[in-house]
C-alpha cells in the first residue's frame, strides 16, 4: 500500500510540474506574440510619425495652421511616442493574431494530429489573407503583422503541445468555445459609442488609476490612428498643383481643394494628392500612381464626388481597420469572459469535476450579461419630467446626475433652465462637466457663451474638447479668433483636434500667410 501511495504521489507531482510548465510556456508564447507585435508597431509608428512631422513642417512653412501646433509637433518624432502609440496595435491586433495562431496550432495538433493536408489548408487561408489585406496596394504594416506573429507563435505553440500527458477535455473546450462565440455576439450588439462612454464615465473616470489609463489612451491614440487612417479621416491633406500652369484653373482648383482641407504644398514633400492636367482632363495621382482620370469640368462642378472616389481608391487600410476593431472587441470579450468564468469555476469545482465545472461556468458567463442587459434596457428609457430632471441633477448619486445630463443632451433640452448647472460647473466631477459642456451645444441662452469660455479653461482635456465641440455647434463666428488662439497655445493634440473641427463647422478655412500670392483660398 505504501508503495502504491508513493507511486500515486509521484504521478501527482509529475502532473503538477507539467501543468506549471505548461502555464509558464503559455505565458512565454503570449509574451512572444506581444513582443513581436510591439516591435512591428513601434517601427511602423516611428516612420509614420516622422513622415507626419515632415508634412506638418511643410504645411507650417507654407503658412497654414497646423494641428498639432508647433510645440506639440516637436514631440511627434522619437521612440517614446512611437512605442506608446504602438501599444494600441499590440493590445488589439497583436493579441488577436497571437490567439489565432495559438488556436490554429492547437487544432492542427489535437484534432488533425499534425497531418499534412490540414496544414496546407491552413497555409492557403493564411496566404489568402495576405492577398485580401493587400489588394489595394502592398502595406508593410499589414504584411509584417500577418507574417511575423504567426511565424513565431505557431511553432512555439506546437512545442508546448508535443509532450501532453493526456487528451484535452474536448466537450468542455468545445462548449466554452461556442459559449464564448455567443458571448462575443452579445457584446457585438452593444458595440456602440454609448457603451464606450459608459465605461469611461463610470469606470475609468471614477478612480485615479482609471483617469491615468484614460489620459494615456487619449494622448497616444491619435499617433496610432494616423498610421492607418484614410485620407477622408484626416483633418487635412496635402496636394501638389505644380504641373498646372494655367493660373485661372490653378486658382479655381486651389480654392476648391482648400475648402476641403487639401492644402497646396510646394515641392518640399510628396503630397497626398497630385493633380496633373492633360488637355481637358485631370489626373489625380497618389505616390506616382494615377488613381483617377476625370474631366476638369466634372471635377470643378462635383469636387466632393471626385475626391471621395480618390479617397476610396487610395484607402489601403480599410480591412485592417475593421480587423483592428474586431480585435479590440474580441480581446475585450475574452477578458470579460475569463473574468466572469474564474469565480464560478472554483465554486462549481467543489461539487463537480473540471469539465462539468467549466461548462457550468461558461453558462454563467452567458446568463450574467443577458441579465445585466435586461436591467440596463429596462432602466434606459426613463422619461424625465422637468421636476424629476431638476431633482436628478442635484441627486447625491453621481450616476443619476450623469444620466440626467446625458438625457438633457440627447433630448436637446436647454441646460440653463436648471440652476443646478452652476453647481456642476463649479464642483462637478469630470464626466459631469463633460456632459455639461456637450449639452450646451444646442443652447442659445445668453449664459451659454460665458459658460463655454470657462469650460475651455477646464483642467481636464475631455471637458475642453466638448466645450470646443459646442462652440462649433452653436455657430457663433465671433468665436473663431478665440478658437484659433487656443489652437496655437494649447499643448494637447486632442484639444486642438476638436478645436480645428469647431473652426471648420463655423465656416473657417485655411489661409496662406503671403507665401504664395497665386493662391487665393476662401477664408474668414
Amino acid at each position: 500500500m505504501g508503495l502504491l501511495r508513493r507511486h500515486e504521489k509521484q504521478i501527482s507531482d509529475i502532473g503538477c510540474r507539467y501543468k506549471a510548465g505548461s502555464i509558464l510556456q503559455l505565458i512565454k508564447i503570449i509574451f512572444i506574440g506581444i513582443s513581436v507585435a510591439q516591435t512591428i508597431a513601434t517601427i511602423h509608428l516611428y516612420f509614420s510619425n516622422s513622415a507626419y512631422h515632415k508634412m506638418l513642417s511643410a504645411a507650417h512653412e507654407a503658412g497654414y495652421l497646423t494641428v498639432p501646433n508647433l510645440s506639440v509637433m516637436q514631440h511627434i518624432k522619437g521612440f517614446v511616442p512611437a512605442f506608446c502609440g504602438g501599444l494600441f496595435f499590440t493590445a488589439t491586433t497583436g493579441i488577436f493574431l497571437t490567439a489565432i495562431a495559438f488556436t490554429t496550432a492547437w487544432i492542427w495538433n489535437h484534432i488533425f494530429s499534425r497531418k499534412t493536408a490540414p496544414l496546407l489548408f491552413i497555409l492557403t487561408i493564411w496566404l489568402t489573407a495576405f492577398f485580401i489585406m493587400n489588394r489595394r496596394g502592398f502595406s508593410p504594416l499589414i504584411t509584417a503583422y500577418l507574417f511575423f506573429i504567426p511565424c513565431t507563435v505557431f511553432p512555439a505553440s506546437l512545442k508546448l503541445f508535443q509532450n501532453r500527458l493526456k487528451k484535452p477535455p474536448f466537450l468542455a473546450i468545445t462548449s466554452n468555445v461556442i459559449l464564448l462565440i455567443v458571448f462575443f455576439l452579445i457584446c457585438a450588439t452593444q458595440m456602440k459609442i454609448e457603451r464606450f462612454l459608459d465605461i469611461r464615465d463610470h469606470l475609468l473616470l471614477s478612480t485615479p488609476l482609471g483617469e491615468k489609463v484614460n489620459e494615456f489612451y487619449y494622448q497616444n491614440s491619435l499617433y496610432a490612428a494616423r498610421a492607418f487612417k484614410s485620407y477622408r479621416q484626416e483633418l487635412f491633406r496635402t496636394c501638389g498643383l505644380q504641373s498646372i500652369h494655367n493660373d485661372i484653373i490653378k486658382r479655381q482648383l486651389s480654392r476648391l481643394l482648400i475648402q476641403r482641407d487639401y492644402l497646396p504644398i510646394e515641392n518640399s514633400i510628396e503630397p497626398d494628392l497630385t493633380i496633373i492636367i492633360n488637355g481637358n482632363e485631370l489626373k489625380l495621382v497618389n505616390h506616382d500612381k494615377i488613381v483617377l482620370t476625370i474631366s476638369a469640368e466634372s471635377f470643378i462642378n462635383f469636387p466632393d464626388k471626385s475626391l471621395k472616389q480618390f479617397e476610396e481608391k487610395t484607402d489601403r487600410h480599410f480591412l485592417f481597420r475593421a480587423f483592428t476593431m474586431i480585435s479590440m472587441l474580441f480581446n475585450g470579450t475574452a477578458l470579460a469572459y475569463l473574468s466572469i468564468f474564474i469565480f464560478p469555476f472554483f465554486i462549481f469545482r467543489l461539487s463537480f469535476n473540471a469539465s462539468a465545472s467549466a461548462i457550468l461556468s461558461g453558462g454563467v458567463c452567458i446568463l450574467l450579461p443577458l441579465l445585466l442587459l435586461l436591467i440596463w434596457e429596462s432602466g434606459k428609457d426613463t422619461a424625465y419630467s422637468p421636476d424629476t430632471l431638476a431633482a436628478a441633477l442635484i441627486s447625491e448619486k453621481r450616476s443619476e446626475r450623469i444620466t440626467a445630463l446625458r438625457y438633457i443632451h440627447e433630448k436637446k433640452i436647454d441646460i440653463f433652465k436648471f440652476p443646478a448647472y452652476k453647481v456642476i460647473l463649479e464642483n462637478g466631477n469630470v464626466p459631469e462637466r463633460y456632459w455639461l459642456a456637450k449639452s450646451i451645444s444646442g443652447s442659445h441662452a445668453t449664459q451659454s457663451r460665458e459658460t463655454l469660455m470657462r469650460l475651455i479653461d477646464d483642467p481636464h482635456f475631455n471637458v475642453v474638447c466638448m466645450a470646443f465641440y459646442s462652440m462649433g455647434m452653436q455657430g457663433r463666428k465671433s468665436n473663431i479668433p478665440i478658437i484659433l488662439g487656443r489652437i496655437r497655445t494649447s499643448n494637447n493634440w486632442y484639444e486642438q483636434w476638436y478645436a480645428y473641427k469647431a473652426l471648420r463647422k463655423l465656416g473657417w478655412r485655411q489661409n496662406i500667410s503671403g507665401q504664395n500670392p497665386s493662391l487665393h483660398p476662401l477664408h474668414y
